[in-house]
């Protein structure tokens, strides 16, 4: 199952909005699609490296909140992004690789 709403890139958001939104980051990306499902492909390489994927698993993504973040000289484009998972870890990927509940950061239209 892919996240149960409609997601916008962390990119396409003001930075000065970033702190503590939730994001959740693909199991892959192909330019601005995020592929939530697992592939053949991605089952191939976790075995390779020896952290086979369940087959009973059909989705991958982590999902925290946003701590903080960086510009970095080799990646201009996009400043790379630590966020907070559940189990207390933290990841850093760059901003257009991490999605956001549009619900989050647009306001819901008034009641009809």
């Amino acid at each position: 199952m892919i996240p149960p709403f409609d997601l916008v890139q962390l990119s396409t958001i003001p930075e000065s909005q970033w702190r503590g939104l939730p994001v959740f980051h693909p199991m892959e990306q192909r330019g601005d699609v995020a592929i939530w499902e697992i592939t053949d492909e991605d089952r191939a390489d976790a075995v390779a490296v020896g952290d086979p994927i369940p087959d009973d698993e059909e989705v991958a993504y982590d999902v925290g909140v946003v701590l903080d973040w960086e510009h970095v000289e080799h990646d201009p484009g996009s400043p790379r992004v630590r966020f907070l998972m559940s189990m207390g870890s933290t990841l850093r990927y760059g901003s257009y690789n991490l999605w956001v509940p549009r619900e989050m950061v647009q306001p819901a239209p008034p009641p009809a």
